[in-house]
């Protein structure tokens, strides 16, 4: 669910990386996020519950809350964030474990982000290396394509079924 339209990067792959169409910065209104809230509690949800999209959620400053009344609301639920890491300190991590997150996913898009991170992961920060192609694909959001169309048809049974090898 996303609560912000923005992102701190411009990644080729991704709608912040082309030129945008909406120029304005739109956040989620406080009683639209309380209401999904009180849905899912409604419901006595046990799935998951991620309050990102293709955004980054650590530019959101509500997040922490919004995280924290998910997890009174919902607690069976599992509750996850992806980040691409540029803003994730050791605080904010711990701010987001203690508020009711489940697991926090980072993107890994360069060494610097790595590195910084790698300083506080624990069984709960999921490492998603993302800086590297896979040698003969290439590399999507959607998924991972073959270069060669022949070994695609020739391993077609292989990929019918498959996701995104990230």
């Amino acid at each position: 669910i996303e609560t912000r339209n923005t992102c701190n990067r411009h990644c080729w792959f991704c709608k912040f990386g082309q030129d945008r169409r909406d120029a304005e910065v739109v956040h989620m209104d406080w009683d639209t996020i309380r209401k999904i809230i009180a849905n899912l509690r409604d419901l006595e949800f046990r799935g998951r519950v991620s309050w990102y999209g293709i955004n980054e959620p650590l530019l959101d400053p509500r997040i922490y809350d919004i995280v924290a009344e998910t997890r009174e609301a919902c607690p069976e639920a599992f509750i996850s964030l992806v980040t691409n890491g540029d803003v994730l300190t050791r605080e904010r991590y711990e701010r987001l474990k203690a508020n009711g997150v489940d697991v926090v996913g980072v993107s890994l898009y360069d060494d610097v982000v790595l590195g910084r991170v790698r300083q506080f992961a624990d069984p709960q920060m999921k490492l998603i290396d993302m800086r590297t192609a896979a040698p003969g694909r290439l590399e999507n959001r959607g998924g991972t394509v073959l270069r060669n169309g022949e070994q695609f048809r020739d391993d077609r049974e292989r990929f019918l079924d498959a996701t995104c090898e990230r």
